[in-house]
């Protein structure tokens, strides 16, 4: 059974993807400007582009830049377009589904967040890719939990002992109470949490010593296929892609 059910006019997407998005997730850019990560591949711009959702009802937002200075901004402009469509409703609740990437994961819980208290605004879906914790960038209150006004939510990390971004803290990984919560763990490389396998993001050498499991391009490809098998059926169970 697909997630509420709700009138098409009423449901709602955002998609907020990983650093570097502002550089790289540019529809112009030409194949020499996706060094380190070509974003027009991620798993969150694929769902954005694919989803059954009305287009009109969408928006991808590309991701803050290395020091994370757009963050703010990238929730604002999410919060703003939610309430914009939700005024529109006349009263009626909209249906608002989300997935975020890396820090684009983080941002998308705390839009979440931000419509805890706000009845015009049901939190249907949230689909996480190797969300990751960072401070709140001047954003007001925020958490590195998942909210309780979300109804669903789903949450692929990858496993620290990879290698890969092992500065990087998880975020996400608990919801309060009330979110039907599944999450799973993957060995591959951050970039491959977010469908771009091997792209700048080879594991720290010092977790190479054990070789029966050391990442190579072959395995972190095939992990991140494993990941979008996992996330891409849950988004379909939901009625985010048909």
């Amino acid at each position: 059974m697909k997630g509420i059910m709700a009138g098409q006019a009423r449901q709602l997407l955002v998609a907020i993807d990983g650093t570097g998005g502002q550089m790289y997730g540019r529809t112009d850019t030409g194949s020499g400007g996706w060094d380190p990560i070509d974003f027009r591949r991620s798993f969150v711009r694929w769902i954005h582009d694919h989803s059954a959702i009305p287009a009109d009802n969408r928006v991808y937002k590309p991701g803050p830049d290395l020091l994370g200075a757009e963050c703010s901004g990238i929730a604002k402009e999410a919060i703003d377009f939610v309430k914009q469509k939700a005024a529109a409703q006349a009263g009626d609740a909209v249906i608002l589904n989300l997935v975020g990437y890396s820090r684009g994961g983080y941002l998308a819980m705390n839009v979440a967040r931000f419509f805890k208290d706000n009845t015009s605004v049901v939190v249907n879906y949230l689909g996480l890719f190797d969300a990751v914790g960072r401070t709140d960038f001047g954003m007001g209150p925020s958490s590195d939990f998942i909210p309780s006004n979300v109804r669903v939510a789903y949450h692929a990390w990858r496993d620290i002992k990879a290698g890969s971004r092992v500065g990087f803290g998880h975020s996400g990984t608990i919801a309060e109470a009330g979110v039907i919560y599944q999450h799973k763990e993957f060995w591959a490389t951050h970039a491959a949490m977010g469908g771009m396998p091997w792209s700048g993001d080879e594991p720290n050498s010092i977790f190479k010593k054990d070789a029966a499991r050391a990442l190579t391009k072959e395995s972190d490809t095939q992990a991140s296929r494993e990941v979008w098998a996992w996330m891409s059926a849950a988004a379909r169970k939901h009625g985010i892609l048909a």
